[in-house]
């Protein structure tokens, strides 16, 4: 029975995530004020027939047309190369929500800061890999090939980290859009 009442708990947790707004954001009908913040976070088209089957849900009928108006206005400031860039620098995909106008220069300064974020990520890798080198060379069981093997890769992973590095405080330092 205490398995059937977690399971409901986190059902209804569920199933009352799936609404994008509650009856009163549905109600103020702010469409313009919505749509605003939805483009302002990058948020794709499609949140507002989220929002329309949301407010469906309470009888209530949404302003398509405002929230795109907000949406739009939006996008404008979500869609500046700085924004971009720094969205890369912290790994997140860029969903192609941008204005013509806009999405050259966001989409450029996005793949820069998340050209950087992965060589940061494979850094990270390359030190775990050298620490697991590092380890495996003090292990007094293997033969002398085998820790030449090791010390081998060692190097070599050595030689690839310090290049990793250099590449990214060349891509730091080249960065036009954080200065």
């Amino acid at each position: 029975m205490k398995n059937f009442s977690v399971m409901c708990f986190f059902l209804v947790l569920g199933l009352s995530g799936c609404s994008t707004l509650n009856k009163g954001q549905c109600q103020s009908g702010d469409w313009y004020g919505i749509g605003l913040a939805d483009g302002t976070r990058g948020a794709s088209l499609t949140q507002l027939s989220q929002h329309r089957d949301a407010c469906a849900e309470h009888g209530i009928t949404i302003n398509g047309d405002e929230y795109r108006q907000g949406r739009a206005e939006g996008l404008k400031k979500y869609c500046r190369p700085l924004n971009g860039y720094q969205l890369g620098r912290q790994g997140y995909r860029y969903n192609n929500v941008c204005p013509d106008n806009l999405n050259a220069a966001f989409y450029q300064a996005h793949e820069y800061g998340y050209k950087i974020f992965s060589l940061e990520q494979i850094t990270v890798e390359m030190q775990k890999q050298l620490k697991l080198e590092e380890a495996a060379t003090l292990d007094e069981t293997l033969s002398k090939a085998e820790r030449k093997e090791h010390l081998e890769a060692l190097t070599a992973i050595q030689h690839d980290l310090d290049e990793a590095y250099k590449q990214l405080d060349r891509l730091v330092a080249a960065n036009r859009w954080e200065r």
